[in-house]
């Protein structure tokens, strides 16, 4: 036991050595392998907010598109309306409105660019961001998804109303009839303006309504995310 402490006493700087080498070794170990990991998550995290910036963009574009458009349908159809209201309006009216003026032809809102955020999601790597771009990407996600449930039963209204109303009268929504025939000119001819009147005014309606939700909550999605972008696009 002598001989055990006496060899401890002697060689114990070289012991504590060996243990400070090993433990300085295992601790480099697994800062290596957290640096090497945090290079891994910030390379993926470069990788997801590229695409997510790419998503945005083409977001903006196609909203921004879409919003010119309704900016432009919305008040003529509203126009349309007003006039058919007149006090003096005759079933000549309604004629020219159905079979010339009113473009029959819409849209629904399409679809957002989310698959990077899904994935995101999906995966668990959406923790890789702060907490306050996953505030506003769940805050857009929310916002886009209400725009489409919202919008998607009015436009389901409106193309049903309108495929009944073609049903009765010659509306062209493609252009592949023509309008001057005389076929279509009796056609015309038969409407009465108690039938024609409520059924046209029922169906501008109903694309007033559809278009004044859908720019409404176009401009909403529209806002979120060009708040989002401002927020990836600072962190670079």
């Amino acid at each position: 036991m002598k001989r055990i402490f006496q060899t401890l006493a002697e060689k114990w700087p070289e012991y504590l050595l060996e243990i400070l080498v090993i433990t300085i070794g295992i601790l480099g170990a697994f800062a290596l392998n957290n640096w090497n990991e945090n290079r891994k998550d910030i390379a993926l995290k470069e990788s997801y907010k590229e695409s997510l910036i790419l998503d945005l963009q083409a977001d903006t574009a196609r909203v921004e598109e879409r919003l010119r458009s309704l900016k432009q349908s919305l008040p003529e159809t509203i126009a349309q309306k007003r006039r058919l209201l007149g006090s003096k309006i005759t079933i000549d009216s309604f004629v020219q409105v159905a079979s010339k003026e009113f473009e029959f032809l819409t849209s629904d809102i399409g679809h957002f660019n989310s698959g990077t955020y899904l994935s995101m999601v999906s995966s668990g790597h959406i923790g890789l961001f702060t907490n306050d771009q996953r505030r506003s990407l769940e805050q857009l996600a929310t916002v886009q998804k209400r725009a489409l449930d919202v919008t998607s039963p009015l436009f389901n209204q409106y193309i049903q109303s309108s495929n009944q109303f073609a049903q009765k009268y010659p509306i062209d929504f493609r252009n592949l009839m023509e309008i001057e025939s005389e076929v279509v000119k009796e056609l015309w001819a038969e409407a009465t303006l108690s039938e024609l009147g409520p059924q046209l005014l029922s169906l501008l309606g109903s694309k007033i309504e559809y278009e004044y939700v859908l720019a409404i909550t176009l401009k909403e999605a529209q806002d979120h995310t060009i708040e989002l972008l401002e927020i990836l696009q600072l962190e670079e």
